[in-house]
């Protein structure tokens, strides 16, 4: 039986500390958390938590990951880096420009056009499973080399994934999803040969050349990644689309606000992440003895961060129940984790969001939620998914 210490950040202690904690997580985010019992003031640690909380999960992560200050890329603003380090041996893999090039949000807007078009008309539709669903799988894809015509099979695994780590299956329950997860691994597998022998524009291609020039990284480890990036990539980002989407027309003078003022959209996207980001906790276990806010963390203890409370942190965040999407301050969350394990995909993620709000808002400015309907989440510790979320409009 795993006993899990829970830190949470509004009731158990400050943002400034799950920041701190936070510093080896992946990503994170998520909506209200209710904690309770223990001192909520936060006491500096010594060794720095990056030294004594470790993550447990994928063992290829992002390493030494530096933002810097805003970089333009039209319409928007959002910061971006020139490279990543992935964490053994400091293998450098530059940031390609088919990913934030001229081009990008070319291609991208494409991508969010069509499925704009293939809906438009009907007048309602599961935006979960019409639009969000498939978009940043879509762009995911693209970057990575899948086809589109295997999108649907590589979503399946990663719903099997998902709910293999973060699900409550029985045994039986287990075996079919399993069954996808070594089909999914020979899948990525198969596509880094495919790309040994056929040089394509996108990551393995990349990882491939640099393995050549000297890189010490082996083809099982290329799969390694594209496994990782393959369900990461795009699920939260699925997750992202539709809770923003359900939450800016919940709150329906934020998304009229968007329609007379589209500059206010990459402010949205991150009042979106504050608010109601993809990720409500994280996993992570001490590497060593050492205490939070006065809680003793014995080396080997399972802690799971509510970082989705700290995005609520009235300490950080003014009326930070209410959802605002001129909030000046939003880019403070943590829904994509702190430090050395910051998610590498975020601005790719804020990216997508942006241009599909400026399409929607500018197509389609009439969108509402239909009313009568009951939102429901998948089961999980972490995610926070809709299962589905019903949209009308009056169609042309």
């Amino acid at each position: 039986m795993r006993i899990w210490t829970i830190i949470g950040c509004t009731l158990l202690i400050s943002a400034a500390a799950c920041k701190k904690a936070a510093n080896t997580a992946g990503s994170g985010g998520g909506g209200p958390t209710k904690t309770t019992g223990v001192d909520s003031t936060y006491n500096p640690v010594d060794p720095p938590l990056a030294a004594t909380i470790g993550f447990f999960g994928d063992s290829w992560t992002a390493r030494n990951l530096s933002l810097p200050g805003d970089t333009n890329v039209a319409p928007t603003a959002l910061a971006v880096t020139d490279s990543l380090t992935i964490n053994r041996d400091n293998v450098i893999v530059k940031t390609p420009p088919y990913l934030f090039g001229n081009n990008s949000n070319l291609w991208m807007g494409q991508i969010v056009t069509q499925a704009i078009d293939a809906i438009i008309q009907k007048g309602e539709a599961d935006f979960f499973r019409e639009f969000a669903y498939d978009v940043p799988a879509l762009v995911l894809f693209k970057l990575v080399g899948v086809p589109d015509a295997d999108v649907p099979k590589v979503k399946s695994w990663g719903v099997s994934r998902s709910l293999l780590t973060w699900g409550s299956l029985s045994d039986q329950e287990q075996v079919p999803h399993a069954h996808n997860m070594v089909e999914y691994w020979r899948y990525c597998q198969d596509l880094v040969r495919q790309r040994r022998e056929h040089e394509g524009d996108d990551l393995p291609t990349d990882l491939l050349r640099d393995q050549k020039s000297g890189g010490k990284i082996s083809d099982d480890e290329i799969a390694g990644v594209l496994y990782s990036v393959l369900f990461a990539g795009h699920e939260t980002t699925t997750t992202l689309m539709a809770n923003g989407v359900r939450e800016l027309l919940a709150h329906r003078d934020n998304w009229e606000a968007l329609i007379a003022d589209p500059s206010l959209i990459p402010s949205a996207v991150d009042e979106v992440l504050r608010y109601a980001p993809s990720i409500v906790a994280w996993r992570r276990k001490a590497l060593k003895d050492t205490s939070i806010a006065g809680v003793a963390l014995p080396q080997g203890s399972n802690i799971l961060l509510l970082l989705g409370s700290a995005n609520r942190d009235q300490t950080v965040f003014a009326d930070a129940q209410h959802f605002d999407v001129q909030r000046k301050d939003a880019r403070k969350h943590l829904a994509f984790g702190y430090g050395i394990h910051t998610c590498v995909g975020q601005q790719l993620a804020k990216i997508e969001f942006t241009i599909a709000l400026e399409e929607l808002a500018r197509r389609m400015p009439g969108l509402r939620l239909k009313p009568g309907q009951k939102f429901e989440f998948a089961h999980n510790s972490s995610f926070r998914v809709l299962t589905a979320l019903h949209v009308e409009w009056k169609a042309a």
